[in-house]
């Protein structure tokens, strides 16, 4: 188990890994959990599309004083306590368009009565991305991220702000891009080692989309042909932030590799991953 060193001040040292829908968060949450087995707890609020203000969040914590590490899907880096809590923050952005398969995909399989749910099950791709679509925008498939990192819930409804969402991404401890994984966590356990020296961050891929293409560009590719150019353009165009935000991330990636991970560390993180996988390693 990963043990903290002293923290440099008295507030609360917590780990916070914003769980993005659909953003490889189960496979990190894995390799959390078996670091930190009981001091690693989720918390998500009553309603699938709640998000928890900074009372809630301070208050869950209060009542598990032992937890170190925090996964919500729900907690928003602009709704945390600011003080009394050193934030350790983690999140990962994905490419907005290779999400759309995916969430189509976890609604299908879904046992639940949520709309989304139902119009899946209904619905082939084309129409489900047209149902979500009409639901008004933001939703879940346009500009995710860009609401995710920069709107305030607590004071009032806030347009999305794309500056702030970059100054949030570079807070994180942890971050980068889904279609980057290792490279992303790799740097992240190199930071978070200042905190926790033991950290071993190497996973097995868990809730992978089974037959997914195996490049991005593919994955894009086959979604273009399955929704036709006006649909698929259209959600080009409704999530140019979001593309401008995984540019972004990718871009920070490249900074904090050159700054922090070396060759010899990149590839004895993959190797790691490997044997968690079961895999052979050439």
């Amino acid at each position: 188990m990963s043990q903290p060193l002293s923290p440099e001040s008295q507030d609360r040292l917590v780990v916070l890994h914003h769980h993005v829908f659909k953003n490889a968060g189960t496979t990190l949450d894995g390799a959390l959990e078996r670091e930190f087995g009981p001091r690693f707890a989720t918390y998500d609020g009553p309603r699938p599309n709640h998000c928890l203000t900074c009372d809630e969040v301070a208050a869950f914590l209060a009542r598990r004083p032992a937890v170190q590490v925090l996964s919500s899907h729900q907690a928003r880096p602009r709704s945390l306590p600011e003080t009394g809590f050193h934030w350790l923050p983690i999140l990962l952005v994905r490419h907005p368009l290779d999400r759309v398969r995916s969430i189509y995909a976890f609604e299908r399989r879904q046992r639940g009565t949520s709309p989304g749910a139902r119009m899946a099950k209904e619905l082939d791709l084309p129409g489900y991305v047209r149902w979500r679509l009409s639901q008004g925008h933001p939703n879940l498939l346009c500009d995710y991220h860009l609401g995710f990192l920069s709107v305030h819930r607590e004071h009032g409804p806030k347009r999305p702000d794309l500056d702030a969402a970059k100054a949030a991404l570079e807070g994180m401890a942890l971050t980068g891009t889904v279609e980057r994984f290792d490279e992303s966590v790799c740097v992240g356990e190199a930071v978070l080692r200042r905190w926790f020296p033991d950290l071993d961050l190497s996973c097995a891929p868990r809730n992978v989309t089974r037959g997914r293409r195996a490049s991005l560009e593919e994955r894009l590719a086959e979604l273009r042909a399955d929704l036709g150019d006006a649909l698929y353009d259209e959600l080009v165009a409704k999530n140019q932030r979001d593309l401008e935000l995984h540019r972004f991330a990718n871009a920070l990636l490249d900074r904090r590799l050159e700054e922090r991970v070396d060759a010899a560390a990149l590839e004895d993180f993959r190797r790691r991953c490997a044997a968690r996988s079961g895999a052979g390693v050439a």
